[in-house]
């Protein structure tokens, strides 16, 4: 478990990356990572530093095993933008393992 005071120190509520795995609030953005242990679902408020850390944090470790990143805007039909770095502003985020073709 990773909480906010591994990532900074100076913080003093404790935010968990399992207190952002909830059903999203209005307000809130999410990511979804899928692997193959699942749907993991992420939903954080973009005021909230802290909360934003830690959702920045697991979009970095998918990342790094090489998972793809798309912005989905719900208004727009769903229809997803490849994206390459955390947008904390961004309203619905999904990352996927990259698929072999052949």
């Amino acid at each position: 478990m990773t909480t906010i005071e591994q990532e900074a120190p100076q913080a003093t509520a404790e935010v968990t990356q399992e207190s952002l795995e909830r059903n999203p609030r209005k307000g809130d953005h999410t990511l979804r990572i899928m692997n193959s242990s699942g749907d993991l679902r992420l939903a954080w408020d973009p005021n909230n530093e802290m909360e934003v850390k830690i959702a920045r944090k697991a979009f970095q470790r998918a990342a790094k095993s090489n998972m793809l990143a798309y912005s989905v805007n719900p208004r727009n039909g769903g229809k997803g933008e490849v994206i390459r770095d955390f947008d904390p502003d961004a309203e619905a985020m999904i990352m996927t393992p990259q698929t072999v073709g052949g």
